[in-house]
């Protein structure tokens, strides 16, 4: 965090939260509770909770299939174990659940950032210093070695790692995007013998991130 938070923001982020919330509703009309949406997406581009895990699916596109899983339980960081939310999860693997899994999760969001919003803590926001107690700056040079951190992120699990030679630059670093595997190697399987209609709406349920691919 680069600097403190402006004095008004709490009431504004309130607001856009209580805003939202309303939204919603007419989000679940136009979509999860409109008979052609489910016709179009229900029963489509299902895959099961074992070939989720196979082929190494993450995220929103995991737990609509069953598997409840989420790093912030795991393995959590920051202050994701003072926070009480709920992992929203389906056991049917079709692209109107992916979608839903997501709706639910801002519902939750909302929650969440209330929550931190409430037990956010007062005093310097800044640590400089490392474990070794030396500060930290700018191209300052890393330790020999190799790190790896992972979080979850909207689209979910999102994985660092950084090797260095103890110079101020690193040696290697990798980026394993959420969504790598979902669209480059689970998707090719679940367009086979599709309708061309279904497509679309297969691709869009899985979420696809392009960013993850040139990674």
């Amino acid at each position: 965090m680069r600097r403190d938070i402006n004095p008004n923001f709490k009431k504004i982020a309130n607001e856009t939260i209580e805003y939202m919330r309303k939204r919603l509703d007419l989000y679940d009309k136009l979509c999860f509770d409109n008979g052609i949406f489910k016709k179009r997406t229900v029963n489509i581009g299902k895959f099961s909770q074992e070939t989720a895990e196979e082929y190494g699916i993450v995220g929103p596109n995991l737990r609509a299939c069953g598997a409840n899983f989420d790093i912030r339980r795991t393995t959590p960081y920051e202050a994701y174990e003072e926070l009480n939310f709920e992992v929203p999860v389906s056991k049917e693997g079709d692209a109107y659940h992916r979608t839903l899994c997501r709706r639910l999760e801002i519902e939750e969001s909302f929650n969440i950032i209330e929550q931190a919003l409430d037990k956010l803590p007062k005093g310097g926001i800044i640590e400089t210093k490392m474990k070794d107690g030396k500060k930290m700056k700018a191209f300052a040079k890393i330790p020999e070695g190799e790190a790896a951190q992972y979080v979850e992120s909207a689209r979910g699990e999102l994985v660092y790692h950084a090797v260095s030679d103890g110079s101020s630059n690193p040696y290697r670093v990798k980026v394993r995007g959420p969504t790598f595997e979902s669209i480059l190697i689970l998707l090719p399987k679940l367009l086979e013998n599709v309708t061309i209609a279904d497509v679309p709406v297969i691709y869009w349920s899985v979420d696809n991130c392009p960013a993850d691919h040139d990674r």
